[in-house]
């Protein structure tokens, strides 16, 4: 999955594409929700629980990004 994340980005940076929102279907496990539960939210988290996301690159340099909360 990050192989194919990491080439779309790509795609999109080289189509000149701005501001683009990326959502994520899938499963809340481990929020303490009944299960069945529809979860709607409005940004995330890391498993520290800040909003960043930190993108470590082959030769070791380190990448933070701010999570961007959607209104």
């Amino acid at each position: 999955m990050s192989v194919l994340m990491h080439e779309i980005f790509k795609l999109l940076y080289h189509a000149g594409c701005k501001e683009v929102k990326i959502f994520r279907l899938g499963t809340s496990g481990g929020l303490g929700v009944e299960p069945g539960t529809i979860v709607v939210s409005n940004g995330a988290v890391n498993p520290e629980g800040k909003e960043i996301f930190e993108q470590v690159s082959l030769l070791g340099k380190s990448y933070t990004y701010n999570v961007i909360r959607l209104a």
